[in-house]
């Protein structure tokens, strides 16, 4: 049985596209970045050590030759799912929510969110091909995303970001045991609470 092809997209993105989700996810004390080109996301089950046979996106799903190529020795089953803006959003840690990279697909028009992923040591986030990139599901290592760019450069410069932004293998972000997390959480609770300095309250956002 074969998936549904996308839904018919306009794929054009424009700067006002990209501040619209900008501006629908930054809070403060967070980094957001998204991408300049529409992405399609896949969804499949990692594939097993066995000998080579060919697999590739299924059937109407968004793809090129070179996907398919690309994907034949990652997984299988390949289904398409939604369409959208992919956005990093970094929790800086610095407030009082924990430190955190997450990597969501943003409604191009709206910026509601149709799919979030939360980055870790587990994810492997990397590319398979140049428009085509691949992660580890957080809840099940076994299940795979996908990510097909419409724009090589954009997915590059993506790509890029997410490896600046988890380049720290001491970071909190990739943390195994989680101890620096708890030492900071603990020299919270010791000091005295202080109250908010003006320059740490954000501005009104498209406010009319």
């Amino acid at each position: 049985e074969h998936s549904p092809s996308p839904t018919p997209v306009d794929k054009i993105v424009t700067e006002a596209d990209i501040l619209q989700v900008e501006m629908f996810y930054r809070s403060h004390k967070s980094e957001v970045h998204v991408c300049q080109c529409m992405a399609h996301l896949h969804m499949g089950t990692l594939r097993p050590t066995t000998p080579k046979h060919k697999s590739g996106l299924s059937h109407g799903a968004s793809s090129s030759p070179n996907h398919a190529y690309a994907l034949h020795d990652i997984a299988d089953d390949w289904t398409y799912v939604k369409s959208g803006l992919p956005v990093l959003l970094l929790d800086s840690g610095e407030s009082r929510r924990n430190r955190k990279l997450g990597i969501l697909l943003a409604e191009k028009g709206t910026g509601f969110m149709l799919w979030k992923e939360i980055i870790n040591h587990l994810t492997q986030y990397r590319a398979a091909s140049t428009c085509f990139h691949v992660l580890h599901l957080s809840k099940d290592h076994n299940k795979m995303a996908g990510l097909s760019f419409e724009d090589s450069s954009a997915a590059n410069d993506f790509l890029s970001k997410l490896k600046l932004l988890t380049s720290n293998p001491d970071d909190d972000l990739l943390n195994l045991s989680g101890k620096s997390r708890r030492k900071k959480d603990n020299k919270q609770k010791k000091g005295k609470y202080k109250a908010p300095k003006k320059t740490d309250i954000s501005q009104p956002c498209c406010f009319t």
